[in-house]
């Protein structure tokens, strides 16, 4: 099963279901220093998109032309505060 996030990006031409983007959504800021954002930031989201990465490195059999133009994009909003994190 795994680590999950609030919502998943997905393409879905040709019936395959490829993921490339995620979010982690919180309805606040929860403490003085935001330590749920700052887990979630810097661990949960960077290593599933490094996940969603390496699945589609592999869809493209890791052409290097081809795989250096995909990237994955990861949101967190927490409060009114928003993170954005990009994958190359």
């Amino acid at each position: 099963m795994g680590c999950r996030g609030d919502w998943v990006l997905r393409s879905i031409t040709n019936g395959d279901k490829d993921e490339f983007g995620m979010g982690e959504v919180g309805k606040k800021w929860e403490t003085k220093y935001g330590t749920k954002t700052l887990k979630e930031l810097g661990l949960k989201l960077p290593k599933n998109l490094k996940d969603m990465l390496m699945k589609l490195m592999e869809k493209v059999s890791w052409n290097p032309t081809q795989c250096d133009k995909i990237q994955t994009i990861g949101i967190i909003h927490s409060g009114i505060i928003f993170f954005l994190l990009l994958r190359f």
